[in-house]
């Protein structure tokens, strides 16, 4: 039980818990139910916070990286060298081709630690059941063997290696 019998009245007189039950044991059934799926999306929204807080980052290095390529590449590249004229359209942009999770996912693939990109894997899998799988009931990963802590720390694990 997420309460006790004595804490009980407190919470649906604080937070004017909705409970509808005729008995003691019934309504405290569904208090622990109603705290239960507070939790649990409490748990939901970190993982999204935290994944967006992620992109934002990834995002923001992107752009840099292909600001710098940029100014290599049309600084560097030789007049008389094929698409000459269209050599900063070779160059991938994070606002048209890389402009989702699973453009960056893809991008790092092979490129950082199997293990680490496994778990990312799961991570963004669980993100994106929470954000778009659950409305439609849809098979996925409706729960992630990795807490909020240990998300934070592979997620930053993934930064950290990008920035090498």
């Amino acid at each position: 039980n997420i309460i006790n019998n004595a804490s009980r009245n407190k919470y649906l007189n604080i937070f004017e818990i909705p409970i509808l039950a005729d008995k003691k044991d019934k309504a405290d059934r569904e208090l622990n139910k109603y705290l239960a799926d507070l939790i649990n999306s409490i748990e939901e929204m970190s993982v999204l916070n935290v994944v967006a807080e992620f992109e934002k980052q990834i995002f923001q290095k992107l752009d840099e990286s292909l600001l710098y390529t940029k100014k290599i590449i049309d600084k560097n590249y030789e007049k008389n060298k094929p698409f000459y004229k269209f050599r900063m359209g070779l160059i991938k942009t994070s606002d048209k081709e890389i402009n989702k999770l699973s453009n960056i996912k893809n991008l790092l693939d092979g490129k950082i630690e199997k293990e680490l990109f496994d778990k990312m894997s799961i991570i963004i899998e669980y993100r994106n059941f929470i954000s778009h799988g659950k409305r439609f009931k849809t098979k996925g990963s409706n729960s992630c063997m990795y807490g909020i802590e240990e998300i934070v720390e592979i997620l930053n694990e993934i930064l950290l290696e990008i920035n090498k």
